[in-house]
């Protein structure tokens, strides 16, 4: 599964990643390996030294200790791939950041609770059209790309997850919200 998720984000030494939440490194480890230049935003102060020792030997790869609906990407970032195992209860929320980076963003790779997933990805006439789907296509290209089954982690959770990818729309194929203000 970690294989796959690394080849959907095309880590390479020209890559910019932005990970959240990288845990123990489980993903963090692969993508630094590559070469990429790597951000990991953790929120759990407890696992930002394990990670920084791990990652001292990756020049390009830095811990931010963070909460990552507070993190400001800087500038010199420049365009970046997301990516992460999100905790399932910020998806909405997380969407939303991914939403207001659009012009930043080349790419997001996220693993999602399945029933969210198929939220995110629905499409119009199915039952998983919602307003998610409608807010993040409007944005983006969604691809719903596998499922993993709880046994995939230690301890196995009680939901199964799916891997999503989801690719910024062109400026013109965006719609734009419109200033009502003046209104």
């Amino acid at each position: 599964m970690l294989d796959r998720i690394v080849t959907l984000i095309n880590a390479s030494s020209a890559t910019t990643i932005v990970e959240i939440g990288p845990g123990q490194g489980a993903l963090t480890i692969p993508l630094a390996k590559s070469g990429a230049r790597l951000v990991a935003v953790e929120f759990d102060r407890d696992l930002i030294d394990p990670l920084g020792k791990k990652l001292a030997k990756y020049p390009n790869s830095k811990v931010v200790q963070q909460d990552f609906l507070d993190f400001v990407p800087d500038e010199s970032l420049g365009g970046f791939v997301l990516g992460g195992n999100i905790p399932y209860n910020i998806t909405s929320p997380v969407i939303d950041w991914c939403i207001a980076q659009v012009d930043r963003l080349e790419r997001v790779i996220l693993m999602v609770q399945r029933e969210m997933g198929k939220r995110i990805a629905g499409r119009p006439g199915t039952k998983d059209w919602s307003p998610l789907s409608i807010m993040t296509q409007l944005n983006f290209d969604v691809k719903y790309e596998f499922e993993v089954k709880p046994a995939s982690f230690t301890p196995p959770p009680d939901v199964h997850s799916v891997v999503i990818t989801m690719t910024p729309r062109r400026i013109a194929q965006r719609w734009i919200w419109p200033d009502l203000t003046a209104w």
